[in-house]
């Protein structure tokens, strides 16, 4: 080859498409014309693939050409080449249907009974080979910085780096889940009672010692509460409020469900019309907006 070491580094991958266009039609008029390209600029383009491959290519027998053995076998390894070189710059697509990814979700245990009641239905019939990562995170901005997680659902996070969008979730009023050792447990539970009681904060998102819906509430009607246990998580709450005469606020969806499956009741919350469903978003990095398959497991988490 004579065009020194370096010819590969400077070869025009449009040189390509000329040689493939060139072999198909074995006329350098046809060849042109299928490229939209004129018979002179054609020509040149043959000869810098002569002098690139060291091969004529192309000979002339009669009004026509014949490929060399050398041209066989790159028509042989062209039209991958050119099919995967199109589809590099074809629009990036996702088909849920036929799809295997794994998505990791940031969302904790008392937002999940809310969301993925409508998510996972969805998931099974529509996207039966994705996968999706639900995680309680105490470092939900830290997570999607590093990639850990696709998108995170809860309260709002404050980075310039994030787009956000609301999470449309269907909540009913909030309940007071409470045991056997309450005195209100037989009796309606009043505003007075329940201030007056020790509470059971579940931490919003993972977030130790940060004031949540409730908090915000109360401290707007100027009073006062006595959290005597936070809980990272759910899990453990039923055995507390059935040994104590303790009481948790939570979401009517959560508290129900908790209830149905011990002695504890889930009963009217005395601040329930202040109480109005959490203000959540679905927040997720700016490098991720543009990703189809981001795309579609948002809407399937917001729809």
């Amino acid at each position: 080859m004579s065009r020194g070491s370096n010819a590969s580094e400077d070869f025009d991958l449009n040189l390509l498409r000329h040689l493939a266009a060139l072999l198909d039609a074995r006329s350098v008029s046809a060849a042109a014309a299928s490229l939209g390209l004129s018979q002179p600029s054609l020509s040149r383009s043959l000869g810098t693939l002569r002098e690139t491959f060291g091969d004529p290519l192309l000979v002339r027998s009669g009004r026509s050409m014949l490929p060399t053995p050398r041209a066989l076998e790159l028509r042989a390894e062209l039209e991958p080449l050119l099919r995967n070189a199109r589809a590099l710059v074809q629009p990036a697509q996702f088909e849920p249907a036929t799809a295997r990814r794994r998505f990791a979700v940031g969302m904790s245990d008392l937002l999940a009974p809310l969301l993925l009641p409508r998510v996972v239905p969805s998931l099974a019939r529509d996207a039966p080979g994705v996968e999706l990562s639900v995680r309680s995170t105490p470092t939900p901005t830290e997570d999607l910085l590093s990639g850990r997680l696709d998108a995170v659902a809860g309260s709002a996070l404050d980075h310039s780096e994030f787009y956000r969008t609301s999470l449309r979730i269907k909540t009913e009023a909030w309940r007071v889940l409470l045991g056997p050792q309450h005195p209100s447990y037989e009796h309606e539970l009043t505003k007075d009672a329940w201030l007056a009681s020790d509470h059971v904060q579940i931490a919003p998102a993972g977030r130790y010692g940060q004031p949540g819906l409730v908090d915000r509430v109360v401290a707007a009607t100027g009073a006062t509460r006595r959290i005597a246990l936070e809980l990272g998580h759910a899990a453990a709450l039923p055995t507390v409020l059935l040994t104590t005469p303790w009481v948790c606020s939570l979401p009517a969806v959560i508290a129900k469900t908790i209830a149905a499956n011990t002695a504890l009741r889930a009963v009217e919350h005395p601040l329930a019309e202040a109480l109005d469903g959490p203000a959540l978003c679905l927040t997720w990095h700016q490098r991720l907006h543009a990703d189809p398959g981001q795309c579609w497991l948002r809407a399937l988490l917001t729809e």
